[in-house]
């Protein structure tokens, strides 16, 4: 690949412009990404921009940001380095995987802010690159279709059995009100977590900086607050429950709130948490351990778990009426009752 005076790159004498129907699934007429791997292999060199792991989404198609005139939607940049970190023949995918996390959109779940411990804990693929990706990010990427609660029966008792979420992508939702069937609203999302298969390398090797991935099998849960707020000219609006699409009207829509905490709609309100079996918000504190995921006989409440709410209810107000209690772990599945009171 290399790229003329005008700026036009060219792949084996064929212009990229001319290629773009081979790499545009979503038909936008736009490449859908390009990986640039650059050649810098010294990680001491790599703390500058250019070399840093990045992931960049083009807004105008012809914004020329590499080059003029090609009509990319979005690219990785990252030194070579990158793939030597855990690696000495230079197939470290960590990186990769956590950038790739970011071109399929989401969003990173670790501080800006300078806080070495996040909200979610470190263990997560779009935190410190530890483990395969979580519910939440794979509900985001469509890969996962989550397991919902029928609120609208006169039940108010359900069992639910999750086989592990690794093998199979079973999920639960537990919703907020302001859950509208996306995952763009409020609600916890479970899963059986195990180390075994993706994440049994994290959870048996040492990663880069000395960290591992859990090594035991629990029921990890997140609570999620990915609601959207519009731009419209200079107010800031809630998208409704039945509006979590792109509206026409708005300069542009984006979660109300961020694992950064200037960032955030609210002081102290996250877009992402992991909701600790030890009722402690990790922010500033420590990484997760084996210790913050829930096994047997285990109850999840709006006490046993306060510390991830906001005055024991959801961060939009609405209650927490729910105790789901752990019945069971076997190897391969996890049941649970969910009470609604």
């Amino acid at each position: 690949m290399w790229a003329d005076k005008s700026g036009a790159i060219t792949i084996n004498g064929t212009k990229l412009s001319s290629l773009v129907s081979n790499y545009d699934y979503d038909k936008d007429n736009k490449i859908d990404g390009i990986y640039f791997i650059i050649n810098e292999f010294d990680m001491s060199k790599v703390n500058v921009s250019r070399f840093w792991a990045y992931t960049y989404w083009y807004i105008d198609t012809n914004c020329g940001y590499f080059a003029p005139n090609i009509p990319l939607a979005t690219f990785c940049s990252l030194a070579g380095a990158f793939n030597y970190r855990d690696s000495y023949d230079g197939n470290d995918a960590h990186t990769l995987i956590h950038e790739t996390g970011h071109m399929l959109g989401a969003e990173d779940y670790y501080s800006y802010d300078g806080e070495s411990r996040g909200y979610s804990g470190g263990l997560d693929m779009m935190d410190l690159n530890i483990g395969d990706h979580s519910a939440f990010t794979k509900y985001l990427f469509s890969w996962v279709k989550p397991y919902l609660l029928d609120l609208s029966s006169s039940l108010n008792k359900f069992e639910i059995t999750l086989n592990t979420f690794e093998s199979s992508g079973d999920c639960l939702i537990i919703p907020s009100s302001s859950f509208n069937n996306s995952p763009f609203g409020e609600y916890l999302i479970i899963e059986y977590l195990t180390n075994d298969y993706l994440n049994n390398f994290d959870s048996s090797s040492c990663y880069y900086e000395g960290i591992y991935f859990y090594s035991t099998r629990g029921i990890r849960v997140f609570h999620v607050n990915s609601r959207l707020i519009k731009y419209v000219g200079t107010r800031n609006v809630f998208m409704n429950n039945n509006e979590y699409k792109l509206d026409e009207e708005a300069n542009y829509t984006t979660y109300a709130y961020s694992n950064t905490p200037s960032l955030s709609y609210e002081k102290n309100v996250p877009l992402y948490q992991l909701v600790s079996k030890k009722n402690e918000k990790l922010y500033g504190k420590r990484l997760a351990s084996n210790n913050d995921l829930f096994v047997e006989n285990d109850i999840i409440n709006s006490s046993t778990i306060s510390a991830s709410l906001k005055n024991n209810k959801f961060y939009d107000g609405s209650d927490f009426n729910y105790s789901i209690k752990i019945d069971s772990l076997t190897f391969n599945q996890a049941t649970l009752t969910v009470n609604i009171i």
